[in-house]
């Protein structure tokens, strides 16, 4: 509370604040926490919706330890792999995206995996990097110079 977003010490706060929270199914939930956001993961299984119950107990955490969650930043992707199942009922309060970039690898939700958008979206840093390496060899770097630069 009271420290800027995306200061030097938030990365080290965050992780500090965050370290009793537990998933409340931790044999099948699984709760990451990385500088400073955190990710859910549950399967979808017919007779149970973990999703909303892990959703409750990071709510209530936060209840407990008078914080608010930012729910602009709060999203819900559903990756299906073609199962035939019914889809979960979208958690209340939360957005659902058609696609959502974790730890740089963009998911698409849909029942086959895709990775249209992902590659789409390396393919303009790979050509702008192989230019720059381009350029400083036509400048006359080494090769070890610009193995330092990729």
């Amino acid at each position: 509370m009271g420290v800027s977003q995306r200061t030097v010490i938030d990365p080290f706060l965050f992780p500090l604040m965050v370290d009793d929270i537990k998933p409340k199914q931790p044999e099948t939930n699984v709760l990451v926490k990385i500088a400073d956001a955190m990710t859910v993961s549950t399967p979808v299984k017919s007779n149970s919706d973990y999703a909303t119950m892990e959703m409750r107990n990071i709510e209530n955490w936060a209840r407990r330890n008078r914080m608010t969650l930012n729910s602009s930043k709060t999203w819900e992707i559903l990756l299906s792999g073609g199962t035939s199942k019914p889809l979960p009922v979208p958690i209340k309060g939360t957005k659902c995206k058609k696609w959502l970039k974790l730890l740089g690898v963009t998911f698409e939700n849909g029942a086959v995996c895709c990775w249209d958008l992902h590659v789409d979206g390396l393919l303009p840093k790979a050509g702008s990097r192989t230019y720059i390496l381009r350029v400083c060899e036509m400048y006359g770097y080494r090769k070890e110079h610009l193995s330092y630069f990729f």
